[in-house]
């Protein structure tokens, strides 16, 4: 029996210390690729769920704390995030290239369109509704084709070691199989 709960400790500090640091490396002008929700995509396809609540609670509680005047629109929205990852990781197979980009570039999508609205305003989200849409497109396009990319990558690696690749990715043993 292995235990994976240390996966959401070392995954809530990678996200909170290096995203702002990987944000800048692959920022392409002012569109960046939104890494935590790769990271719960990415968990989802080896069914942790309890730990994707975790990380996604957490996150954004700490979120809420450091960047926000009050407690709870980014913990509710992580959670969400967090609910429709657990939910596509249990329906679809687990590499499914097609769903995972496009949930993906959903999830990007609006989450940046209610971030942005959050910190702008509706007012100032209107008025300046050509520019916001184009950074929130192209972020939630570059999101979805790095969930794109490593999703492939996945996939091959699951399919080319067999028993040991599956355990090893996805934390089951040769009874599950």
């Amino acid at each position: 029996m292995y235990n994976y709960k240390w996966y959401a400790y070392i995954l809530i500090a990678v996200n909170l210390i290096l995203e702002p640091y990987i944000s800048k490396w692959f920022s392409i002008g002012i569109a960046y690729p939104d890494v935590l929700l790769i990271l719960i995509l990415m968990l989802s396809m080896g069914k942790k769920d309890s730990q994707i609540i975790i990380i996604s609670s957490v996150t954004g509680f700490i979120y809420d704390m450091l960047y926000s005047s009050f407690l709870g629109p980014m913990t509710i929205l992580l959670f969400l995030r967090g609910l429709v990852s657990i939910i596509i990781g249990r329906r679809f197979k687990k590499e499914n290239i097609f769903v995972l980009t496009t949930v993906g570039f959903i999830m990007a999508f609006i989450s940046r369109l209610y971030t942005i609205i959050l910190s702008s305003g509706i007012s100032d989200f209107i008025r300046g509704f050509s520019l916001f849409i184009q950074d929130i497109g192209f972020s939630a396009l570059y999101t979805s084709l790095i969930i794109m990319l490593i999703t492939i990558i996945l996939f091959i690696v699951y399919n080319s070691f067999g028993k040991r690749s599956k355990r090893h990715f996805y934390g089951h043993n040769s009874q599950d199989t």
